[in-house]
């Protein structure tokens, strides 16, 4: 039986991307279900001004268009007035995973 990372409801595509990528890397030192709390915990405690450092960190790897929408991203996230503005845990509990591994197809 595979793993499967799977949402109990739509969460904003954005917010999903954050959560798989860092879930992601995660799972490069960690079994499925620590990777997953992991990054939980990591979204609900991300400050507005981590996020902002992490995506910048994440845009060096990126080229072109992918660049011009975390720039986007980024000018709509220094809008937001809450520091932590995915605490709430609508935005990551979420996630889930079924199963007992991770298959992950490129």
């Amino acid at each position: 039986m595979e793993t499967i990372v799977s949402t109990l409801w739509t969460v904003e595509s954005f917010v999903t991307t954050l959560f798989i990528v860092q879930f992601y890397e995660n799972l490069q030192q960690y079994p499925p279900h620590i990777a997953l709390k992991q990054t939980q915990n990591w979204l609900k405690t991300l400050s507005k001004t981590a996020l902002l450092d992490w995506l910048n960190d994440k845009q060096k790897e990126l080229d072109g268009i992918l660049n011009i929408l975390l720039e986007q991203e980024k000018i709509r996230i220094q809008k937001i007035e809450e520091e932590y503005p995915y605490q709430n845990p609508y935005y990551w509990s979420a996630f889930i995973i079924s199963g007992n591994r991770v298959k992950i197809q490129v």
